[in-house]
C-alpha cells in the first residue's frame, strides 16, 4: 500500500498485515495500511485449537489477513485475530485491496500526465480521499458520480483536481447494488386493472421523485418483480423501506390489497 492511514483502525475492522516476528507464543506484525502501526497476534488467535508449532500457521515477511480484536492508544498498537477472520471476510478483504490497487495505479497514471512525482498526488489528494471516504477507491468513485469536482471544492490545485477527476470519470464505473421483492397487488373492483396500473404509476413516480433508479417487471397477475437499485445496500433498504410504507398508503386509498415479499434465496 502507498496511500496509508493515519491513526488506528477500529475495533472489528479487518486489516491487511505483514509478519515481522514470531515469538513461541505471539506474531508481530506491521499493518501495511496504517503509517508506523504495529500490531500483536497471540497465539490463541492465531488458529482454533492446540497449536503444536505456530510456524505451521504463519511465516516471516508474508502477508496475513487479521481481524482488530483491541486497541492499545497509550502504545499506539493493536490485537488481532486470525483465526476469527471468516471466509467471507478474508475474499472481500482481498477484493477490497485489489480496488485500491487500481485505485493506487490510477494516481500514478495522472502524476505521469502531469509530469510530476507520483508521491506528491498521492500527498496532495490520495491522503485527502482517505481521510474523506476511509479508502482511496471509495472516493474515487465518489468523483466518478459527483456532478461537481470534489477536489477543487476541497482546495486542491485545479490542474491537478481537473486532470484527475477526468481520469476518473473515464475509468470508474460508481458501485451499485440491487435488490428486490415480490410485489402482489390486487383488486377486486370492476376497474381494478385500472386502479392497478394508477397506483404502480405513483410507485414509480414515489422513485423518481427521490432521484433512485426503481424497475417493475411483470411475473403474471398478482405478481410483479420490484428492483430497487443504488450505490450501497443502507441506501437501497431505506427507499425499499420508503416505498412501502407509501404503497401501502396509495393502495389503501385505491382499495387495493398490496404486499411486498422478500425473496428467498438458495
Amino acid at each position: 500500500m502507498i496511500v496509508r492511514k493515519t491513526g488506528l483502525p477500529e475495533e472489528g475492522e479487518i486489516v491487511l498485515c505483514t509478519v515481522k516476528r514470531i515469538l513461541r507464543d505471539s506474531v508481530f506484525v506491521s499493518l501495511d495500511e496504517f503509517e508506523n502501526l504495529e500490531g500483536i497476534i497471540h497465539i490463541s488467535e492465531v488458529a482454533a485449537g492446540r497449536i503444536r508449532a505456530i510456524f505451521d500457521y504463519v511465516r516471516e515477511g508474508k502477508p496475513v489477513i487479521c481481524k482488530v480484536i483491541g486497541r492499545n492508544l497509550e502504545h499506539h498498537s493493536v490485537n488481532l485475530s486470525l483465526r476469527r477472520v471468516s471466509d467471507v471476510q478474508r475474499q472481500k478483504k482481498t477484493e477490497e485491496l485489489k480496488k485500491e490497487q487500481k485505485a493506487e495505479k490510477m494516481l500514478e497514471v495522472a502524476a505521469k500526465e502531469l509530469n510530476i512525482k507520483p508521491e506528491e498526488v498521492f500527498s496532495k489528494v490520495g491522503k485527502l480521499l482517505i481521510q474523506e471516504y476511509n479508502t482511496l477507491n471509495a472516493g474515487l468513485e465518489e468523483m466518478a458520480k459527483s456532478p461537481d469536482n470534489i477536489l477543487i471544492k476541497k482546495g486542491v490545485d485545479k490542474k491537478l483536481a481537473t486532470t484527475i477527476t477526468e481520469l476518473v470519470k473515464q475509468r470508474v464505473k460508481p458501485s451499485e447494488v440491487k435488490i428486490s421483492r415480490t410485489l402482489m397487488i390486487r383488486n377486486k373492483h370492476p376497474d381494478g386493472i385500472e386502479r392497478i396500473k394508477a397506483l404502480l404509476k405513483r410507485v414509480e413516480d414515489f422513485a423518481k421523485a427521490q432521484k433512485k433508479e426503481m424497475e417493475l417487471i411483470y411475473m403474471g397477475s398478482p405478481r410483479y418483480k420490484l428492483v430497487i437499485k443504488a450505490e450501497d445496500y443502507k441506501v437501497a433498504e431505506g427507499l425499499m423501506k420508503d416505498l412501502e410504507v407509501f404503497l401501502k398508503t396509495e393502495a389503501k386509498k385505491s382499495e387495493s390489497e398490496a404486499d411486498l415479499i422478500k425473496e428467498n434465496k438458495p
